[in-house]
């Protein structure tokens, strides 16, 4: 990605319509890891193709059927996949939810294995394997996120990918928000969204600001 990320609450992907410029978007949020999602349609991995595709693994999600397994963009059959993260969980902070979709190494880091590992683990020890799923539910981490539109079944959609992940480091954490506290007393603005203007925290209706209080944009900071 380029420049310095933005750091955000994740109401402000949508609410900033970040994603949606020629570029993705770049930024950086704190949040729980609150579901992994891990059934039969949607596991935490996929069989991709080992062969060379112009120049480069294909990678490509492969069908499998008389115990091969086959490749529609290579239009070849492979006996062994290569398999690898494709996480889709679905993360909280204190203004809302968001599905993300998590590639490689944060996988890795999720559950402390490789995939072709944590694979075998699922065929040779499938309660261990759904212990690691477990545990890597409500970690707070600090997430790097790409997000930009993709088409999916003909119609653009954002997606909303890991590209970096870290757990939160809580005194890093607090100077962050000591430094926001510290410009709301000054007057001066946090939250801002594209166009530059300061953007005012969100409540529901009804309810008074509280001094200091941050709602769901981006900081630049």
């Amino acid at each position: 990605g380029g420049g310095r990320d933005k750091r955000c609450t994740l109401t402000s992907i949508k609410d900033e319509g970040l994603g949606k410029g020629e570029k993705p978007d770049w930024v950086s949020v704190a949040a729980t890891i609150s579901f992994i999602r891990n059934d039969e349609r949607n596991g935490v991995m996929y069989a991709s193709c080992p062969h060379d595709f112009n120049g480069r693994q294909c990678q490509k999600k492969l069908q499998e059927g008389g115990g091969q397994w086959y490749c529609e963009r290579c239009a070849a059959y492979c006996e062994q996949p290569v398999w690898r993260y494709m996480v889709q969980l679905q993360v909280l902070d204190h203004t809302g939810s968001q599905w993300l979709t998590s590639f490689g190494d944060s996988g890795e880091q999720m559950f402390g294995l490789k995939a072709p590992e944590l694979k075998a683990l699922e065929q040779q020890n499938p309660d261990e394997f759904e212990r690691r799923i477990r545990e890597a539910n409500l970690h707070e981490m600090v997430f790097r996120l790409k997000v930009a539109e993709d088409s999916y079944n003909d119609e653009q959609r954002i997606k909303v990918s890991i590209q970096r992940m870290e757990f939160v480091n809580f005194a890093k954490e607090s100077q962050v928000l000591l430094d926001y506290i510290s410009k709301l007393e000054n007057n001066t603005p946090v939250l801002r969204v594209h166009s530059g203007s300061p953007m005012a925290p969100s409540r529901a209706p009804g309810q008074h600001a509280a001094a200091g209080s941050g709602g769901g944009g981006c900081s630049g900071s």
